[in-house]
């Protein structure tokens, strides 16, 4: 679009501008919706890429929207966590209100879906685990947030990880406020809860029906409830049981394909009653998922269905037939297991298997058996395992000349609380540095936590950090600018199936001032 189209914005400075809005360089338009405008723009200061989200002018302030506006701004400055966008701040230029978040690179989960109709079920949980703790993290701060949909949710490029968008018809739980005409309908009907189209008062457990639409939606490629107009959709959603996942994507276990049903309960009551719940739930289901029976044939849909009698008939019969087949197989499964079991007892009773190693054979122990798996959630801390390779520590001038900067990391410590467990990196001189460990995790571990942050005893950092994280030499995970301690950023990283996991302080500029912390990093089984 041409500049005209933006005459609130100040005249461009540059030939890659369109124009320019209080401390920032607006570069492109991202997107837009019946609230605001998003560019994509430059903090002139530091540089910095951002997502500029910009009230459009020609809106009524006294109707509301002026007040959902800021108010999302003051929400989302409020609370920050992994699978929230992050609010860098908030401003005004005359009658045009903006505030500037981070840039994310990637797609929506709307998009995603359109390529994925039929995805795998690790894929479906990664997204449902994410999407439930940033849920549970808006909750925990006494907010619901009324409108999570596919098109406000984000997938960041390259790591995948899920961030929700857009508060901006959140609201406190206990709050008694309207920020719209009286009777309105918000949110949007495909993904709303009954209690919320019919404007009775909401609770966590809306935003867990929404929840359970967009699972529906991740798992199958459609929605669970349809219709051609908002009002149809309304009425889908107050009278029809949406068809069941497995018949549309056999791939989902039976266990995550109930926790949805259960999501989209009609009552409030009779779904989980915290996200909490839902990522107990979601856990039980990853320890279930190497169980046959969770892949099983669904039954046929005609055995419910309201058709003819010859349909109820042959659904009947399809039933009978999947239940004999289940039986013979589950009988198979067992028969075998008891065969195997036979064999393995005869043999650890026979002196073949007990004799002495001197005979060439190996002795078993008297208890043989497989390795007990490590528990799901078992914490293995960085520095309990021996770094594979690492950049030599790096080494600081000083007067008489160059050698390691005296007990810099002797207590590594941040907000006044130590991190026994704790790495300390320090990018080394003179400029655009970097220093990095890398360990191999044999591909047995699901995720990586850590905080990132500077040391409580290191000044401003001259030059802004970014901690890093590879997987096999592929980027998973980079922070934002980190300049003091004041910036720590929570990470949690898949990293099921990576063997070398690299960690990677950068500066691009002096690295003076540059202590840069990973407070407890740990791995999860």
């Amino acid at each position: 679009m041409n500049t005209e189209s933006y005459s609130f914005l100040l005249p461009p400075a540059g030939p890659d501008e369109i124009g320019r809005l209080g401390e920032y360089r607006v570069l492109r338009l991202l997107g837009k919706g019946g609230m605001a405008l998003v560019f994509q723009a430059e903090d002139i200061a530091l540089c910095r890429p951002v997502a500029l989200k910009v009230m459009k002018p020609d809106l009524d302030r006294e109707m509301g929207p002026w007040d959902r506006f800021l108010r999302e701004a003051r929400l989302m400055a409020a609370i920050k966590h992994e699978h929230l966008v992050t609010i860098y701040q908030a401003g005004q230029q005359g009658d045009i209100y903006y505030f500037a978040m981070e840039l994310l690179e990637g797609e929506s989960l709307e998009d995603w879906i359109k390529q994925h109709p039929q995805p795998d079920a690790r894929d479906v949980l990664r997204m449902a685990r994410e999407l439930a703790s940033g849920l549970g993290f808006i909750h925990d701060n006494g907010l619901i947030h009324r409108d999570i949909k596919p098109a406000n949710i984000w997938l960041e490029a390259p790591s995948g990880r899920l961030k929700i968008l857009d508060l901006g018809l959140a609201r406190f739980v206990k709050e008694d406020v309207n920020l719209t005409q009286t009777g309105a309908v918000l949110g949007t009907p495909a993904f709303m809860s009954p209690e919320q189209a019919r404007g009775d008062p909401l609770d966590a457990r809306s935003d867990l029906f929404s929840l359970g639409c967009v699972l529906y939606a991740v798992c199958t490629g459609a929605k669970p409830f349809r219709g051609e107009t908002s009002m149809a959709q309304l009425m889908s959603l107050a009278a029809d049981t949406p068809r069941p996942i497995r018949e549309l994507n056999p791939r989902i276990p039976a266990s995550l394909a109930k926790l949805i049903d259960e999501l989209l309960a009609k009552e409030p009551a009779e779904r989980p009653a915290t996200a909490q719940v839902v990522l107990d739930r979601l856990r039980q289901v990853e320890e279930r998922m190497s169980d046959p029976s969770e892949l099983m044939p669904a039954p046929s849909s005609d055995v419910v269905s309201q058709g003819s009698s010859s349909s109820r008939h042959s659904g009947l019969l399809a039933l009978v037939r999947e239940r004999r087949l289940r039986s013979i197989w589950l009988f198979g499964l067992t028969a075998l297991a008891a065969l195997v079991a036979v064999i393995l007892t005869a043999a650890l009773a026979s002196p073949w298997f007990r004799a002495a190693p001197t005979s060439g054979r190996t002795a078993l122990p008297p208890t043989a058996t497989a390795a007990t798996p490590p528990a799901a959630g078992d914490k293995v801390f960085l520095t309990h395992l021996k770094p594979s390779e690492r950049d030599k520590w790096p080494f600081m001038p000083k007067k008489e000349g160059k050698g390691p900067p005296p007990n810099i990391f002797d207590t590594i410590s941040v907000g006044g609380k130590t991190s026994p467990q704790g790495i300390g990196m320090h990018p080394p001189p003179p400029e655009d540095g970097s220093v990095s460990v890398t360990y191999r995790l044999d591909r047995a571990y699901r995720f990586f936590n850590a905080e990132v942050s500077l040391n409580d005893t290191a000044p401003e950092a001259e030059s802004p950090l970014r901690f890093r994280i590879y997987g096999d030499g592929k980027l998973l995970w980079e922070s934002q600018p980190i300049s003091r301690a004041a910036h720590g950023q929570p990470v949690r990283v898949p990293v099921e199936g990576v063997n070398l996991l690299k960690l990677e302080v950068a500066c691009s500029g002096s690295p003076r001032g540059a202590h840069g912390v990973w407070v407890e990093p740990h791995l999860e089984r």
